[in-house]
């Protein structure tokens, strides 16, 4: 147990038996490299993924639930798809991963989004010809504050939630 005064280190001085980096074959670990990038980020003129520009490029913004717990009944995409410039709206709430670094895991099952559990869960892409209308696209989606069944602790149920507004002068 940690008190007050203690202080708590880890000391990695040897290698790890099971450390691919300490017994692997790879000869950088370590070792000085020049990088091809180093003199153009310096300089200011390196072109990072963002400025990239592809001809039919779709741009993808993730829609985040603005509650912690309950159920995603639906969500009516109708609305946003008719913005011009949105392509699609994908939801799939039996598909979509709910903890991302579940994706990693190949023997972990699909959870899926209908049960929110934590506040930002992702329960929608919006899918635009730009990145601009994508992400407004994805603040007017009723997805930001769906439809849901939020079910309390005593059985009671919620069928309407109110969000409060930014404090003048802030924006979201």
């Amino acid at each position: 147990m940690f008190g007050f005064g203690t202080t708590n280190s880890l000391t990695m001085d040897k290698p790890h038996p099971d450390s691919l980096l300490d017994s692997g074959v790879q000869g950088v670990i370590g070792k000085p490299l020049d990088r091809i990038d180093g003199p153009l980020k310096v300089s200011g003129t390196a072109t990072y993924a963002a400025e990239y520009q592809f001809a039919n490029m779709a741009y993808g913004v993730l829609v985040g639930t603005k509650i912690s717990a309950g159920k995603v009944v639906s969500i009516d995409v109708d609305a946003v798809k008719a913005i011009p410039c949105v392509i699609d709206v994908v939801t799939d709430f039996d598909q979509f991963i709910r903890v991302s670094a579940q994706g990693g895991a190949t023997d972990a099952p699909t959870q899926g989004v209908k049960d929110i559990a934590f506040f930002g869960q992702i329960v929608a892409i919006v899918l635009a010809e730009s990145f601009e209308v994508a992400r407004d696209a994805a603040a007017r989606l009723p997805g930001s504050t769906p439809e849901i069944e939020t079910v309390l602790e005593t059985g009671e149920l919620i069928t309407h939630i109110e969000l409060p507004a930014p404090p003048k002068g802030k924006q979201a």
